[in-house]
């Protein structure tokens, strides 16, 4: 009786850890897949090297690689607050309030 008892806890110890290491359920699937998937890359004026025009560099690689993403990254130095309340810095040359997605820094925000 003991010996078959250890072989059942055994057997159901196993199907538990089993199910546990693999399930079988997907709870939250993943997207599907872009067709055809995005490309695009980073842009940071910071990493090219002394001398270089970004404005330039930025629209070489756009035309080289026409990607359908490109991130621009946002250097907390040049959009933290600071004691200038309500002044609003324009970073996008193009920025206008009617353009939505353009960038604009909130100082004091």
């Amino acid at each position: 009786m003991g010996k078959r008892l250890a072989t059942i806890v055994a057997s159901a110890l196993v199907a538990v850890v089993q199910a546990a290491a693999f399930p079988t359920r997907v709870i939250d699937p993943a997207p599907p897949p872009l067709s055809p998937p995005l490309v695009g890359f980073s842009f940071s004026p910071a990493a090219l090297p002394a001398g270089a025009i970004p404005e330039e560099a930025l629209v070489q690689l756009l035309t080289a690689l026409q990607p359908d993403v490109v991130r621009l990254p946002v250097y907390w130095g040049a959009v933290a607050p600071t004691e200038t309340a309500g002044r609003v810095e324009v970073l996008d040359p193009d920025y206008s309030p009617e353009t939505p997605g353009r960038l604009a820094k909130l100082e004091g925000a």
